[in-house]
């Protein structure tokens, strides 16, 4: 950045009518100042000579570049981050989501349906009371299918990728399959079924909510490793600048230094050196 506003702020031609117009004028001035002059005009050569070194060497060459060293470990690092996600997704989120997709998520959505529709009579019976035919209907399918789905999963399904369906054990505790196991001939707890049936409804949606999350996290990873610049830019051209200026300012060096001009004296008459 330092390099590229040094050469586009075009201050070339005010270095050059400078050095010119004090060509013009050296009669008057002192050898002092032109020796100053001189000395700094072959500083700013040596100053260009260095810039375009560094721009070589640090820059532009592949094997001292500190830019392309940058970059290089930039792409092993996001080389790397690919791989890691690719490898999680391939070990271990893809085969827990194909199980459930395969051999769970049908049947917990046909729960879901179940549960919905008995809260959905239960809250619109006159008083939520099991004595509405309708309550206590969706009430007794809802538990037959919960107590049905609980058996086979807990106690009949095997597989490697089996994961359980919740993760909190005390909010979704076993209050309601209990309940459902001695539903409808024992009804001393009617008033906590349709709240632990909310309950259990997202506890049993909770791992489908994890695998959506985790497979969006997946997503957004492999977008920001896409958009990260693996590409060196080149700066032939400013090394080419560089190198043009400094060729510029040692041909005025030496003209400015071969010009034949005449000094003169305060008293006496003038000379030529």
């Amino acid at each position: 950045m330092f390099i590229n506003s040094l050469l586009t702020r075009n201050f070339w031609p005010d270095i050059q009518s400078r050095y010119l117009t004090a060509v013009d004028v050296q009669s008057r001035v002192k050898t002092e100042s032109m020796s100053q002059m001189l000395q700094r005009l072959a500083r700013l050569e040596q100053i260009y000579q260095s810039l375009s070194i560094v721009v070589k060497v640090n820059i532009l060459s592949p094997v001292t570049s500190i830019v392309g060293n940058i970059y290089n470990a930039i792409e092993c690092i996001v080389q790397q981050t690919h791989d890691s996600v690719e490898q999680f997704r391939a070990m271990l989120l893809q085969p827990f989501s194909d199980t459930y997709q395969r051999k769970i998520d049908f049947f917990v959505r046909r729960l879901v349906d179940k549960a919905n529709a008995f809260l959905a009579h239960h809250a619109s019976s006159d008083n939520g009371s099991f004595s509405n035919p309708e309550v206590n209907d969706s009430a007794t399918v809802f538990c037959q299918a919960y107590r049905k789905f609980t058996q086979w999963f807990v106690y009949n399904y095997r597989h490697p990728f089996k994961a359980a369906t919740f993760h909190d054990q005390k909010k979704c505790s076993r209050w309601l399959i209990n309940a459902c196991k001695k539903f409808p001939e024992y009804l001393a707890s009617e008033e906590l079924m349709p709240e632990q049936t909310k309950t259990w409804r997202q506890c049993l949606t909770e791992f489908r909510a994890f695998l959506d999350d985790a497979d969006l996290w997946l997503k957004t990873q492999e977008t920001l490793n896409s958009s990260l610049p693996l590409q060196i830019p080149s700066d032939d051209n400013v090394l080419k600048r560089l190198i043009n200026y400094t060729s510029r300012l040692h041909g005025i060096s030496k003209s400015f230094r071969l010009q034949q001009i005449t000094k003169v004296r305060p008293n006496t008459a003038s000379y030529v050196c």
